[in-house]
């Protein structure tokens, strides 16, 4: 068991649990592909089932939007009427999660740092 100051990280058999409350600027790769991060609830791994579901919904949200938008513009219609502040919504949310994903920078490194993710 390897313990580091209590600052970043803590290595427990394969795992690194990331603490937020400290000022995490970044956290390197791993040398161990096997071991696992554990995230606060509050940060969302880019790569995760979730991200990948929630990526999808806001693609078919954006094609829809990308058809439906010259349609009703062109032809002064409109064709889904409420649904449309639906997708605003929707849209909106989008962005608060986006805020709250990891990303990985030039350096190849994870940033997990919740002021650094909304930079």
């Amino acid at each position: 068991m390897k313990i580091m100051d209590n600052k970043t990280t803590v290595n427990k058999s394969k795992i690194i649990y990331v603490n937020d409350r400290d000022k995490i600027k970044r956290v390197e790769r791993l040398k161990d592909p096997d071991a696992e991060f554990i995230y606060p609830k509050t940060i969302i791994h880019y790569n995760s089932t979730y991200k990948h579901t929630w990526d999808i919904i806001i693609l078919i949200a954006v094609i829809i939007v990308a058809i439906i938008a010259p349609l009703e513009i062109g032809f002064n219609v409109v064709i889904f009427g409420d649904f449309e502040y639906f997708l605003t919504a929707l849209f909106v949310i989008d962005v608060f999660v986006c805020l709250r994903s990891t990303y990985i920078d030039e350096n190849k490194d994870e940033i997990v740092d919740p002021k650094l993710l909304v930079i």
